[in-house]
């Protein structure tokens, strides 16, 4: 029996591993994987005769993970399960080694806050290869707002190791008066995810007034008050990455100067100002107040101290090229029927009355110092004129 069993073949398949360089040189001892395929043998019971050989429909070399061999990094994980049978002839896998180059590092940054936006690592590729992904990467940050400051790889070649920055400052957007922007579009045009305009961008414009207003003089006889409207405006400055505003600048008016005004002169007032202040415009709304008095007048009275033409009222005259002052020498009222010896008057007090006499004769009459009286106080001293016959 034992004679019969030994002519029985046990057949041996093997699969070699082997690990080579890019020349497909052997650069580690090869892995050797032996499936033997044992049969099953069947004599006749009688005469211990074969009846049978009977071997194994099929077998699997099982999977084999690619080796670590330092310096190098393969080109596949690993050698799969694979299916042989017993008349299989025996195999040979390769697993090719090319040596490990060292990572090279391009951080893309951003300036404004100096931090790594990302860090992209490159094996194996080349210059151009590398070129063409940073000009997408540049590409697609500047939509998202950002301007490319500086681009350390631009002028190199790879160097394994190293590690290259590019720089990004932030774009910025200039609001002011003579641009046109709609709420809520976004500020970069080609990025409908980031920043968009909202209405602080827009606070551009202000308006403020100068009144020089005019008080004291009967509605009918006012003059009209005098309005100036200063335009004021700034830029504002926007972060398109961010949103935030960076800068503000001072407000601008379109003029420095109030306009000066001249008063009106108007009729039996005089004003207390020449001209309104003109002085440097400020942001707020100004009133400036110009206050009219009435004049003083003259009162005609006769000797007896009866006022005449007690229905008109003789104001002094206003002076017509200074609306501050009354003339100073007035001209007397003539009065049918009485007399008085000069025609005019000289006046001090704009505001105080002044009490002239006629006489009812103008024989020999003369010019003579008395008491005048005013209106709210009695037996005052003033100027005024008194004719009598002598």
């Amino acid at each position: 029996m034992e004679e019969k069993n030994s002519d029985i073949k046990i057949p041996k398949v093997t699969r070699t591993i082997q690990c080579v360089n890019s020349n497909d040189n052997t650069i580690m001892r090869s892995l050797v994987q032996t499936v033997s395929f044992y049969p099953t043998v069947i004599y006749d019971a009688n005469d211990g005769e074969l009846i049978s050989v009977n071997y194994p429909d099929y077998k699997n070399f099982e999977k084999i993970k690619s080796p670590e061999i330092p310096g190098y990094t393969p080109n596949r994980e690993s050698i799969p399960t694979e299916k042989i049978i017993y008349t299989s002839k025996n195999l040979i896998k390769k697993i090719k080694y090319a040596p490990i180059k060292k990572k090279t590092t391009i951080n893309f940054i951003d300036k404004v806050t100096d931090s790594i936006m990302s860090a992209n690592t490159y094996i194996n590729k080349d210059n151009e290869d590398i070129k063409k992904i940073i000009s997408k990467s540049i590409a697609a940050y500047e939509k998202k707002g950002y301007e490319l400051n500086f681009n350390s790889f631009e002028n190199s070649r790879l160097q394994q190791g190293e590690v290259y920055s590019i720089t990004f400052n932030h774009k910025t957007t200039q609001f002011m008066t003579n641009k046109h922007f709609n709420l809520e579009t976004p500020l970069n045009p080609f990025y409908d995810k980031g920043p968009r305009v909202i209405k602080e961008y827009l606070d551009l414009k202000r308006k403020t007034t100068y009144k020089v207003k005019y008080l004291g003089v009967e509605e009918k006889n006012a003059p009209t008050d005098n309005l100036q409207i200063i335009d004021w405006d700034r830029v504002i400055t926007a972060d398109n990455v961010t949103g935030e505003i960076i800068q503000k600048t001072k407000w601008r008016p379109n003029k420095n100067k109030y306009e000066i005004v001249t008063t009106p002169v108007i009729k039996n007032y005089h004003a207390d100002k020449k001209q309104s202040t003109g002085k440097n415009v400020v942001m707020d709304n100004i009133v400036e107040e110009i206050k009219y008095v009435r004049n003083g007048k003259i009162i005609p009275i006769t000797e007896n101290g009866t006022r005449l033409l007690p229905n008109r009222s003789f104001f002094y005259r206003t002076s017509e090229t200074d609306p501050t002052k009354v003339e100073k020498t007035q001209v007397l009222p003539n009065i049918p029927g009485y007399f008085i010896d000069q025609k005019t008057i000289n006046i001090k007090n704009y505001n105080k009355d002044t009490k002239v006499i006629y006489a009812t004769s103008n024989k020999n009459q003369k010019l003579v110092p008395t008491i005048s009286f005013n209106e709210n106080v009695q037996k005052s001293l003033t100027n005024f004129v008194k004719f009598k016959n002598s």
